[in-house]
């Protein structure tokens, strides 16, 4: 399911064909490939096909701690994208509340800004899918929903359920996330257990421009509205980035999009590109 050779979106229709055969040998082939995927779209899709498991907490007892390891990851990948939007000028554009992001501010949000929010709400989800197959279906959604339901007595009491029903390794996790404290406060607590930090914007636009992303990733999708970020905002200093972006990107729009920025802000074609003229 995470063989670069097949198509991405072969890729991302597999884990519902061998969902639908809904045996445990089935879903722990879905688990190996989430083990080996970063694709946030493709994480989702096989996230989404554990519903399959029909008595989780029987049949998952053995793959408990392979699955606390995917909710850790899914944590970082949250924290990550909240860290990012931060970097981006969230407190300008819009709020967390909980797990949630509210676009309520003064500035309207950009389509980079937009896509970290999605990979942020992909992320909460899986963390519910991945929970559900740890302590039952019947239990996690509900509190989900309520959670994201917007609504503060329903918030309080999913916070206050499952700081008593989880285990302690994974309630640090999921608080880490959820948890209805100031916005500084959770990105303090992601520096402090996790180590992501919020960089200044332009070394976060930089970290996000990556020439590497196959067609239709995630990661091509991200490199692609950080160009348009770079180019609407005036970013000075990424010049020779968007130069290794032209030159080497995987995803034909994104070297289209470079090529197209470059013009725009007027930036040579490294020595020796495609993009540099004869």
């Amino acid at each position: 399911m995470n063989d670069p050779d097949e198509p991405i979106w072969v890729r991302r229709a597999l884990p519902k064909a061998i969902g639908r055969i809904g045996t445990v040998a089935a879903s722990r082939a879905l688990l190996e490939g989430l083990e080996g995927g970063e694709d946030s779209f493709h994480r989702r899709k096989l996230v989404e096909s554990f519903a399959s498991v029909k008595d989780s907490r029987v049949l998952w007892s053995d793959s408990a701690p392979r699955i606390r390891q995917q909710i850790t990851f899914e944590t970082k990948q949250y924290l990550g994208s909240l860290a990012a939007l931060e970097s981006l000028g969230l407190k300008t554009k819009g709020r967390v509340v909980g797990g949630t992001i509210t676009w309520d501010g003064d500035e309207i949000p950009t389509l980079l800004d937009q896509l970290l929010e999605e990979r942020a709400a992909d992320s909460l989800r899986n963390l519910f899918g991945l929970l559900a197959l740890l302590y039952g279906g019947d239990q996690m959604w509900p509190a989900y929903s309520s959670l994201t339901s917007g609504n503060r007595l329903l918030q309080a009491q999913a916070l206050e359920f499952l700081d008593n029903t989880l285990e302690s390794q994974i309630k640090q996790d999921i608080l880490a996330v959820i948890d209805d404290c100031p916005f500084a406060e959770k990105l303090a607590r992601g520096a402090r257990e996790y180590g992501i930090r919020v960089p200044p914007k332009t070394e976060m636009l930089d970290i996000l421009l990556q020439p590497g992303g196959e067609p239709e990733s995630d990661i091509a999708a991200l490199t692609a509205a950080a160009l348009y970020a770079v180019h609407q905002d005036r970013v000075p200093g990424l010049e020779t980035r968007i130069q290794q972006v032209a030159a080497h990107a995987v995803d034909p729009f994104v070297e289209e999009t470079a090529t197209w920025i470059m013009g725009r802000l007027e930036i040579s074609p490294a020595p020796g590109s495609a993009t540099e003229p004869a």
